[in-house]
């Protein structure tokens, strides 16, 4: 059989898009918008935050942005305020093509969600990664996989989670591709959610060693049968649902692949400029430059690293 660790076609490792059918929050008509806030326990926001003729009452408000701003901060940082990059600035990294990486949640913040008091978040993970060669063609075998995390966090605060695995043992070839989705369940009583988020695989992360990993797949059943629970019961569920594309190569627009932490935002890009912010190393946060607070948009932060195999 021969070795996944040589000569990786340089084909486009996609994952499918988790809940197609399911529109975010920011999509949906006022009136639904209105509806889901009320299921959520908080009516529609008193005045728009944004001055002049706004039709969508809601256009202003964190969580109905549908873009995200992705921006980049290197492994190996020196002071305690680190410049962010945009993602589309970098060049990438040839070396990590065939390689094994580890993905992890490092940071996930939240500005506002729908709703009032505390949140129960589902946020998933999908990715397409390349596994073990077919013995017959001789080309490597794409998979997608879904991995996810439960927990509650409150606006203005970041949920209590801090280096967690999401993924392990990842071989990418031209790049890293992973849909995220970020689920408000509101549902902070649910025993099922909480018994399968708190298993032994979810604390460890996905190991996906070879293709015929049963974990995976069983794992990847169960975390979109449990979104796809919530978001059939909560209209307005799905928060935000960002594809993170980092190539290894590609055009110039394109997000670049290294080994580092990236910064995802719910923002559109007029709102939010990476000059404007710093990475603040001691406190584990994104600041502004001017007046130290906290970046006023959601986002999670990914850290990406090449996996050493020993």
């Amino acid at each position: 059989m021969r070795d996944a660790d040589t000569n990786p076609q340089p084909e486009v490792v996609q994952p499918d898009e988790p809940f197609a059918n399911v529109p975010v929050f920011g999509a949906l008509p006022n009136d639904e918008q209105a509806a889901a806030l009320q299921e959520h326990g908080g009516g529609l926001p008193a005045q728009p935050l944004t001055l002049g003729l706004n039709l969508n009452p809601f256009a202003s408000r964190p969580y109905t942005t549908q873009e995200a701003v992705v921006g980049y901060l290197p492994s190996d940082t020196v002071g305690d305020d680190v410049a962010i990059i945009h993602a589309s600035t970098l060049s990438g990294d040839a070396a990590l093509a065939g390689k094994q990486l580890t993905v992890s949640l490092d940071r996930f913040y939240v500005q506002e969600y729908p709703g009032l008091g505390t949140h129960q978040l589902l946020c998933t993970f999908t990715v397409g990664y390349l596994a073990k060669f077919d013995g017959q063609t001789g080309q490597p075998v794409k998979q997608d996989v879904t991995f996810g995390y439960a927990f509650p966090v409150v606006d203005g605060q970041a949920a209590a989670v801090s280096g967690m695995p999401i993924f392990r043992d990842l071989r990418i070839s031209d790049g890293l591709y992973l849909w995220i989705s970020c689920i408000n369940t509101s549902s902070s009583s649910d025993d099922a959610l909480i018994q399968a988020m708190t298993s032994d695989a979810f604390g460890k992360g996905l190991q996906l060693i070879a293709a015929t990993n049963v974990v995976s797949g069983v794992v990847s059943s169960l975390v979109t049968g449990i979104a796809k629970h919530f978001l059939s019961k909560s209209t307005g569920a799905l928060t935000f649902k960002p594809l993170l594309g980092l190539q290894i190569a590609g055009d110039a627009a394109s997000g670049k692949l290294r080994e580092g932490s990236y910064i995802i935002a719910q923002a559109d890009a007029d709102s939010l400029k990476w000059t404007d912010y710093r990475w603040r190393k001691p406190e584990g946060r994104v600041v502004d430059v001017a007046s130290g607070k906290e970046l006023p948009f959601n986002y999670l932060v990914i850290g990406i690293h090449h996996q050493t195999v020993a």
